[in-house]
C-alpha cells in the first residue's frame, strides 16, 4: 500500500510539472506563465506597454500577473489532489467520514 501510495505522488508530482498556467494582467501587457510546480517558465512584456517608462506601474502589473498565476497553480493542485483522492478513496475525501467519529 505504501508503493502505491509513493507511486501515485509521484505520478501527481509528474502531472503538476507538466501542466501550464498563464496569468495575464493590465489588460494584456504583462503575460506571466508558470508550470505547475510553481517555476516561472516566461514573461511578457508587450513592447508596445504604455507604462514601459513608469517602472513602478508595471512592477504591479507583473506582481498581479505572478500572484495570478501561483493562485491558478494552487486551484491545480486542490483539483489534482481531489481527482487522486477519489480514485484512492471510494467517495474521494467524503469516504474518511465516520471513520474518526465525526
Amino acid at each position: 500500500m505504501f508503493d502505491r501510495l509513493q507511486q501515485q505522488q509521484e505520478e501527481i508530482r509528474r502531472a503538476l510539472a507538466a501542466a501550464r498556467v498563464e496569468a495575464v494582467s493590465g489588460d494584456g501587457w504583462v503575460t506571466v506563465r508558470m508550470s505547475g510546480d510553481r517555476k516561472v517558465t516566461d514573461i511578457s512584456i508587450r513592447e508596445d506597454h504604455p507604462l514601459s517608462g513608469d517602472l513602478s506601474a508595471l512592477e504591479d502589473h507583473l506582481t498581479l500577473a505572478v500572484n495570478d498565476a501561483l493562485e491558478q497553480v494552487t486551484l491545480l493542485e486542490q483539483e489534482t489532489v481531489r481527482e487522486w483522492m477519489g480514485k484512492l478513496l471510494p467517495g474521494g475525501m467524503d469516504g474518511l467520514k465516520g471513520i474518526f467519529g465525526t
